[in-house]
């Protein structure tokens, strides 16, 4: 397995964000775009909803978004782990672009991510998946803010996948232009973070 190396600089949070981000894809490669009708999936009643920490044009964060992000960070990189705040720019910038991916028609929509999450689940399982080790990590890594291996493959598997195959998608059409596209999205789309207390209880600044 090939050494997991921290990111530095200023753009430390953009690859660490992108590089767990891709993490959760596996490696079954194109081929997993090709999907089944997602398979049925027991409902249960929602958890408590957590804390607002920020606003990013209509859809907010909350503590547990930002918890879940910080872990899904952790289990790609090095100690020291990132902060909440660096969590938070990485969940900003992904939940930007991938918005403007979806309004292009880019990604997969629900029922694609479902599936694949399911099929990633059953490979697992079976020790199959590519990158199992990482996952594993990852699974891990989530367990610490409260997140079941069970609730992982259910709930937050498609909607990383969701997300990261939309951000990886426009990330393909625009190239270079990327950065500066969500720059300007960011600006036009508003960023309100209403808990700093909170991104700062573990040194964030």
């Amino acid at each position: 397995m090939p050494e997991k190396r921290k990111p530095a600089g200023a753009a430390g949070f953009r690859a660490a964000g992108a590089a767990a981000a891709l993490l959760v894809l596996g490696a079954l490669g194109v081929a997993a775009l090709a999907h089944k009708p997602a398979a049925p999936v027991d409902k249960k009643p929602p958890p408590p909803a957590s804390p607002l920490v920020a606003l990013v044009g209509e859809e907010g964060l909350s503590r547990a978004d930002i918890l879940q992000q910080q872990a899904l960070m952790t289990s790609h990189e090095d100690s020291p782990p990132p902060t909440r705040r660096t969590a938070l720019e990485a969940l900003v910038r992904d939940v930007i672009l991938a918005a403007e991916a979806r309004r292009r028609g880019l990604g997969l929509d629900e029922a694609a991510a479902a599936d694949l999450a399911s099929s990633h689940r059953r490979l697992y399982a079976q020790g199959l998946l590519p990158d199992e080790e990482d996952i594993r990590d990852l699974i891990a890594s989530l367990r610490s803010v409260g997140v079941s291996e069970d609730r992982y493959w259910r709930e937050l598997a498609p909607r990383f996948y969701r997300r990261a195959y939309a951000v990886a998608a426009l990330g393909s059409v625009e190239g270079e232009r990327v950065e500066r596209l969500y720059l300007r999205l960011r600006r036009e789309s508003g960023v309100v973070i209403f808990d700093e207390a909170f991104l700062r209880e573990d040194g964030g600044k």
